[in-house]
């Protein structure tokens, strides 16, 4: 099992090696995080709303470090602390490649449905 941007072996460590538990992570961070981080968080800068844009790069963070795709979790980082110092220039530079890594890593997890179709 291998997906371009995730570092396999760390993810599984973080769930203990459930390799079924951490599928289902895979699966609902690619769908969750794939195809709603980009939309909300360009709806909540567009709004100025600080939490908002705090709580999306702070949840994108801590799921990349679980599944570990551990440079898109750094990026995320950047991104939390920018919208913490409610830096909005500082956000709006480092939003395209927070959303370049995400797409790369979820793109790397295209293959994910028939690793998963075996084990149902």
């Amino acid at each position: 099992m291998c997906f371009p941007g995730i570092d396999v072996a760390a993810g599984l460590a973080q769930v203990g090696g459930r390799r079924p538990l951490y599928l289902r992570v895979l699966k609902l961070f690619h769908d969750n995080q794939g195809r709603n981080f980009a939309r909300e968080f360009a709806v909540a800068q567009a709004a100025n709303d600080w939490e908002a844009q705090m709580r999306y790069s702070r949840t994108l963070k801590g799921v990349a470090d679980t599944v570990g795709a551990f440079d898109l979790e750094e990026s995320a980082a950047d991104l939390l602390l920018a919208a913490e110092r409610k830096d909005a220039a500082r956000c709006a530079d480092l939003l395209p490649n927070v959303i370049e890594r995400l797409e790369y890593v979820v793109n790397g997890l295209s293959t994910l449905d028939d690793v998963i179709a075996p084990q149902l």
